[in-house]
């Protein structure tokens, strides 16, 4: 009887029923989203760069955005006609933040209006919630372990080392990437091809890869690969990020049983591999880490922090919408920002949402013996978007907080269908009494 109900629920979770055309086609519209968004978002940008095609689409990420912005705003609408027991705390925190957002740029653009930067700030913030409202939605609705989702992530990510390799070998210099961009900005199309964008896809691409990968060797072999490819193309942000990320893969591996001997061999290659490459690394970008004091991008960034706290404590409730326009000093890189640009309540609404969402992915993470694919994901997204936000990303037209976000409420929502499953299977199969008692073993 036992091995019966093992098959039962194991085919009832592997193939699950048929959810409906809306269901199948927003989970399309997710996945056609993520493919735009990410991989054909670095395919776009470095196909320009090099002279393939032409910018049709402009910068690409804008527009997407805007499209799959409007299955973001079905998507919290629908959080008004459900039950509210149903509705996540997470989403209704999301909903709030985003709702503060809007209803703050409205007022605050109306109060600097006239002035010759309010166009500008507005613009911007409008920008912050259609990319939240895109990104959040694909988070949510993506079905990462499909065999179409597999498999584009697979085609994706070999499609990507494919250009990062053929960029090395056309210049002759690991710092190939960088130095294809670096032509495009000088033959006057960098203002469409960013290193840092496609950073992003990349860093993006591979935290999904490694979300799907049961094997810890295999894990840290595609973001060991992503790390150096992120090394070669010079977008330091993302690259100090992914390896702080691989660090915590491999500290969370040594918490688990029968993993420590596997994380502790791991960190003795990365250990050993890091310094057989120290002389390539000392050729790229990322070497300015070992002298801060001349980069100019790091001072620059310095002064534009110190800008920001200037603001929170002339305006410590209400920060100063915009003045990184009116005053062309730059804005505060990290959480800071939001603070400075929308005021104390989103501030904390923002971190609280980050941390949040780490928290449960985390728990998930380590107490969860068969954590599956889509925790993992959520746990790696959000983690990243808290390095990013503590050190250099703005809110500003972010773009991981809210996809981890979305990634963490697409978790939960596929581990209540998980348990639904087995709860109903154990129904059915045994008698009522039998059902609950055996449901925990299951």
């Amino acid at each position: 009887m036992q091995k019966r109900i093992r098959i039962f629920v194991g085919n009832d979770i592997a193939s699950p029923s048929a959810r409906g055309f809306t269901t199948r086609a927003l989970n399309m519209a997710a996945y056609l989203g993520f493919l735009t968004l990410f991989p054909g978002y670095a395919v776009y940008h470095f196909a320009t760069a090099s002279g393939w095609i032409l910018p049709v689409f402009g910068g690409l990420f804008g527009g997407a955005s805007l499209v799959f912005s409007l299955f973001g705003l079905v998507l919290l609408s629908s959080y008004f006609h459900i039950p509210s027991r149903k509705v996540l705390s997470l989403e209704w925190m999301f909903l709030s933040l985003v709702t503060y957002l809007i209803v703050w740029t409205a007022i605050a653009g109306a109060a600097i209006g006239g002035r010759g930067y309010a166009e500008a700030a507005i613009v911007e913030s409008l920008e912050t919630v259609i990319i939240w409202l895109a990104v959040f939605f694909v988070g949510c609705r993506i079905d990462i372990d499909s065999k179409v989702s597999r498999l584009g992530v697979m085609i994706s990510g070999l499609i990507i080392v494919g250009l990062l390799i053929g960029a090395i070998i056309e210049y002759q210099s690991f710092a190939g990437p960088f130095l294809v961009l670096g032509a495009a900005e000088a033959d006057g199309v960098g203002s469409v091809s960013t290193y840092q964008g496609i950073g992003r896809s990349i860093m993006v691409i591979a935290i999904v890869a490694v979300a799907l990968q049961d094997r810890l060797s295999r894990a840290l072999f595609v973001l060991g690969l992503a790390t150096v490819g992120l090394l070669f193309l010079g977008s330091r942000a993302h690259f100090f990020a992914m390896v702080i990320l691989f660090a915590a893969l491999i500290a969370f591996s040594s918490l688990k049983r029968g993993r420590r001997g596997a994380a502790v061999l791991f960190l003795l290659v990365l250990a050993a591999a890091a310094y057989g490459i120290k002389d390539v690394f000392m050729e790229t970008r990322a070497a300015e880490v070992f002298d801060l004091s001349r980069s100019t991008s790091w001072q620059a960034r310095l002064d534009a922090h110190q800008k920001a706290v200037d603001v929170v404590k002339e305006n410590p409730f209400l920060g100063d919408f915009g003045y990184h326009h009116r005053e062309y000093e730059g804005y505060a890189h990290s959480a800071l920002s939001a603070w400075t640009q929308f005021g104390l309540l989103a501030f904390i609404q923002f971190v609280a949402l980050i941390l949040y969402a780490l928290w449960v992915s985390a728990k998930r993470l380590l107490l969860s013996d068969q954590c599956s694919s889509l925790w993992r994901l959520a746990f790696f997204a959000n983690f990243t978007a808290l390095i990013l936000a503590v050190t250099t990303e703005t809110i500003l037209s972010s773009v991981l907080p809210a996809f981890g976000w979305g990634l963490a409420v697409n978790a939960y929502r596929d581990e209540y269908r998980r348990r639904e499953v087995v709860k109903k299977t154990l129904e059915r199969v045994l008698f009522p009494g039998e059902s609950r008692q055996l449901e925990g073993r299951v």
